[in-house]
């Protein structure tokens, strides 16, 4: 659009010189409301134990100088919470969070929304998760997702590598112990499906 105008100027400016008019051009640019182009939120798969960040791209002349007011809404009800990121919620909660943009002269842009349902954890994560709990600091149903996909070896190996080796015998039996019961809870949850 800028260079348009400009480009429209010089095809004038030597017209109004051939005539000897004199003329001013008064050219006012106005500031566009900041617009959020898109929004979400992650992770993508959310547990109850995950922490949930409203993510957006926003455009406007001076995109880093725009400020961004949040709004959380859980199950239809407002969430204290007013920053871009949420914990405390349960499994099956429906999460809603609606962004609104404003830049530094105080103009506010349309606001925007993304909405997300809490997964309910399989046997398997919560089985997973209590390894994890057990052996290591990083234990989350987004991590046991992860490592569930890997099967045993990656829970093995995560186990053992976040521990550096497992000095015990006893700390090995333990293991052994929790990978036999995520092992006999999938075997189940297996057999049921296919009847």
């Amino acid at each position: 659009m800028r260079w348009y105008l400009i480009f429209m100027l010089i095809l004038l400016l030597p017209v109004v010189h051939a005539n000897s008019v004199v003329g001013v051009v008064k050219l006012t640019v106005l500031n566009r409301p900041p617009a959020i182009t898109t929004i979400e939120i992650l992770p993508k798969e959310a547990y109850s134990d995950a922490i949930l960040t409203c993510a957006l791209a926003v455009n406007d002349e001076q995109a880093d100088k725009v400020f961004v007011s949040y709004a959380w809404i859980v199950n239809g009800n407002e969430s204290m919470e007013k920053t871009g990121k949420l914990i405390g919620f349960r499994a099956e909660d429906n999460i809603s969070c609606e962004a609104f943009p404003s830049d530094v002269e105080g103009l506010s842009g349309e606001s925007k929304s993304a909405e997300k349902v809490i997964l309910t954890p399989s046997a398997s994560l919560r089985i997973t998760k209590g390894v994890l709990r057990l052996f290591t600091k990083n234990a989350s149903y987004e991590k046991s997702a992860e490592l569930n996909a890997d099967g045993i070896s990656g829970v093995t190996g995560y186990v053992v590598y976040e521990n550096g080796g497992i000095p015990s015998l006893l700390g090995l039996i333990a293991v052994l112990l929790c990978i036999s019961a995520l092992l006999l809870t999938t075997l189940v949850l297996r057999h049921r499906m296919k009847k």
